[in-house]
């Protein structure tokens, strides 16, 4: 049982990493196309990359 919980929670702390990068390398796109003036801010970024990643889950 222990082990499945810290599994549950590895991957869980990989999906917020990876989505936490992309959103990162997300806004200095933006930050570089838009002469360091980003159209929306990281964590909004950040939410709709949960939200998006979120939906996706159940799938894989």
């Amino acid at each position: 049982m222990t082990v499945v919980i810290y599994s549950i929670l590895l991957i869980l702390a990989f999906f917020f990493t990876f989505v936490f990068v992309t959103a990162i390398g997300w806004q200095m796109i933006d930050l570089l196309r838009h002469r360091l003036h980003p159209r929306t801010s990281f964590w909004e970024k950040y939410s709709q990359l949960t939200q998006l990643a979120i939906s996706i889950l159940p799938f894989s």
